[in-house]
């Protein structure tokens, strides 16, 4: 233990001022804290390199928005005392004991830090701070218990090893759920913003900021993989509200749990269902005829994709990066529409290898021409086309749309899993 100085002080008195100033600017003194302690600005305080500089309270809040981007979710506030001595405590302790602003937080997380104000405040900072923590039983007396902690922290380290690249255990992992998690398969060899893998129990995998961030996970995973599957999605920031989640229904009931104690609330924005089909039923007959896409149906094409996103109301982009769009998969070959007996362009689909399968998707039929058979009749040709030629076609549909699922169980598709899609908002709490 150290005793503290003038130069720590002086940062705890910035950071308590922070903390106070973030009540006057902030909506959110939870979320605010989270960040803040998990962030880049926040080192230089850690090293003392914050004192060299000629930067203010001010440059902190800019520097949060910067790396984070600003928010308005999160609504548990609390008043100018409280903040205070919260920001101050945080930065004695971080000196005191030697530690990083992000391990001070974990382990005493703010609830737990303004919990502690009433009966606290009046005491010195130090003796607050180790009341604090013999409460929790956490000792940091002697060499020995250090030492022992950092013996703890290395084998659990090696057990819970985490990656961010993705190899063959990987791909037996998805084995298991190939039909629910067919776009991950596909998707985590690409160029990802972010990859987590411990190659034995969960992949997170954020692609980009347009695409739902993919987190699979194996059936009946224990507490200590949910708690850090949660602790990385918030050190990375990504519970924002500008994420949307793919994940199987019992991480996410736990999740949604766990969130709300950081003022976080999670919910199903679309119920999914996986259906793959290897014995294809021919529907009932319409008029018309498929055909394959072709340069120049790039601009029928761009406006169809873009018809398709608008009534989904996810993965939205502009007019031009759909045009890009259709050009790729005009390119790739694997896009088909279906023409009715007077040559309109009536509706669309496509199948997208991966392995030995192949995901039918962009199955969109046009307002105007809807109810007339068209889309199951093109979705039966695609199909007999992907096995035709070595693959196993499957689907994603909305499992509470039972018309669309209705009709693809009649051309003989086969429900093979189940997942959802969530969102992230913020809890109604004050203080």
């Amino acid at each position: 233990m150290k005793e503290l100085d003038r130069e720590c002080k002086r940062l705890a008195d910035i950071q308590a001022e922070l903390f106070e100033l973030s009540v006057k600017k902030l909506e959110m003194s939870s979320v605010f804290v989270r960040r803040y302690m998990n962030s880049k600005i926040v080192k230089e305080l850690d090293d003392y390199s914050f004192l060299d500089d000629s930067k203010t309270v001010e440059d902190i809040f800019t520097e949060l928005d910067n790396q984070y981007g600003k928010t308005t979710y999160g609504s548990i506030k609390y008043n100018h005392n409280l903040m205070y001595w919260a920001g101050y405590l945080y930065r004695c302790f971080s000196y005191i004991y030697e530690l990083s602003s992000k391990q001070a937080y974990k382990l005493l997380p703010l609830k737990e830090v303004i919990s502690c104000y009433e009966p606290y405040h009046t005491l010195d900072v130090s003796q607050a701070i180790e009341r604090m923590l013999e409460a929790k039983k956490i000792s940091f007396d002697s060499e020995d218990n250090i030492k022992r902690g950092v013996e703890i922290l290395k084998k659990i380290r090696k057990q819970n090893a985490i990656d961010n690249c993705i190899n063959k255990d990987d791909i037996k992992l998805l084995s298991n759920d190939k039909y629910t998690f067919f776009v991950l398969g596909k998707v985590m060899y690409g160029n990802c913003k972010i990859i987590y893998t411990d190659h034995k129990k969960f992949i997170i995998c954020y692609v980009d900021d347009i695409h739902p961030i993919w987190i699979w996970t194996k059936d009946n995973i224990n507490k200590n993989i949910k708690d850090k599957i949660y602790e990385l999605l918030i050190s990375e920031d990504l519970l924002n509200g500008k994420h949307n989640f793919n994940i199987k229904y019992e991480l996410y009931e736990y999740l949604n749990k766990k969130a709300l104690e950081d003022d976080i609330s999670l919910s199903i924005l679309i119920n999914m269902f996986a259906y793959d089909c290897k014995s294809p039923i021919k529907p009932m007959k319409c008029d018309g005829y498929i055909h394959k896409c072709d340069i120049s149906d790039l601009d029928e094409l761009s406006n169809i994709i873009y018809e398709f996103h608008e009534s989904i109301g996810i993965d939205k982009k502009n007019k031009e990066d759909y045009k890009v769009d259709a050009k790729k998969y005009i390119e790739e070959g694997y896009t088909y529409l279906w023409k009715d007996k007077n040559d309109n362009v009536v509706a669309s689909c496509k199948y997208g290898p991966n392995g030995n399968l192949a995901s039918i998707n962009l199955v969109y039929t046009k307002e105007q021409f809807r109810r007339k058979q068209y889309a199951a009749n093109l979705v039966y040709e695609v199909t007999k086309i992907a096995l035709d030629n070595g693959y196993t076609p499957m689907l994603y549909t909305d499992a509470d749309y039972k018309a669309s699922n209705a009709c693809y169980e009649k051309i003989g598709y086969e429900l093979k899993g189940k997942l959802c899609t969530i969102k992230v908002g913020y809890a109604k709490f004050s203080k």
